[in-house]
């Protein structure tokens, strides 16, 4: 576990944000005691983030950005590969196959260009492409 007290939580009001331009909490922020140095902070030098092991403490409501920035870190941590995708667009691997399929309202490009087996790397909406891999 992380080595950590929370000693006072406050609420942020809407549209109200702790960040550094780019990565940042909202809804609440948290002050904790901790030995542990903070692993991301914003730009008055609030701690948003700790990281002890392979464990991740937020300090409030990530926005989209520290989440995603997050998340890729602890992939990477583990040895995953991230791939990011087309808004609607889901995958799943079998075998030597790679199924993708578009939840989308939308046509979507994919960022494959070739091995197609069925479909193309456009995906029209509610479509369905199969690409071999190696």
């Amino acid at each position: 576990m992380l080595p950590i007290k929370v000693t006072r939580v406050g609420t942020l009001r809407d549209g109200v944000s702790i960040n550094n331009g780019e990565i940042g909490v909202s809804g609440w922020i948290e002050e904790v005691e901790t030995d542990v140095l903070p692993a991301k902070s914003a730009a008055d030098g609030a701690a948003l983030v700790w990281q002890y092991g392979n464990v991740r403490y937020i300090a409030g409501w990530p926005n989209p950005r520290l989440l995603e920035l997050l998340i890729s870190e602890a992939a990477s941590d583990c040895g995953l590969q991230i791939e990011t995708l087309p808004e609607g667009i889901r995958t799943r691997r079998a075998g030597h196959f790679r199924f993708i399929f578009n939840y989308a309202a939308t046509s979507s490009e994919l960022p494959w260009t070739d091995g197609y087996v069925i479909g193309e790397c456009i995906i029209p909406p509610a479509g369905v492409a199969v690409r071999r891999e190696s």
